[in-house]
């Protein structure tokens, strides 16, 4: 796995800004010339997706399948996302997950407690609990669906399938 955010999956958040999709990405170390900036990075992107506040952690694995304890490899962004989160109703956190270079998946913080704690999950087509992914090699990247489950138009919550 790689860093906090993986190249391919960054470049796939940065060119989708679409119309009610919107994502600022939050500078690290590394951003400033490796300078140290004694604080970490509650998570890579706040924005908003159809005026819902959005805040984003993404994670990328060159393999097919991720892990529990990959994705929260640093507690203080879940801790951050799950307060983003229940902090009003219609703020939404989670982690865009980017496994073989193909799927992306969206784990709202909400649904990670069901998520298997050890042993790699395989993503197969994206489906897992009713946490919804893309097969990019099959469909086009779509924010609204993949975060809202929002395909004609109506939103929905965030952890439904």
């Amino acid at each position: 796995m790689r860093g906090h955010r993986g190249k391919h999956l960054e470049g796939l958040i940065e060119r989708s800004v679409t119309s009610g999709f919107f994502l600022v990405r939050i500078p690290d170390a590394h951003s400033f010339g490796g300078r140290s900036l004694r604080r970490r990075n509650p998570c890579d992107y706040i924005g908003s997706i159809d005026g819902h506040p959005l805040a984003l952690e993404a994670k990328e694995s060159e393999e097919e399948s991720i892990t529990r304890s990959k994705i929260l490899q640093y507690p203080h962004q879940y801790d951050f996302l799950c307060r983003w989160n229940n902090a009003h109703i219609h703020h939404i956190g989670g982690f865009a997950i980017l496994t073989g270079r193909r799927f992306l998946t969206w784990v709202p913080v909400s649904e990670l407690e069901r998520y298997p704690s050890h042993g790699p999950q395989r993503w197969g087509d994206g489906q897992l609990w009713g946490i919804r992914g893309i097969d990019l090699e099959k469909e086009p990247l779509d924010w609204k669906y993949l975060i809202l489950g929002d395909r004609n138009g109506s939103a929905k919550s965030s952890s439904a399938a």
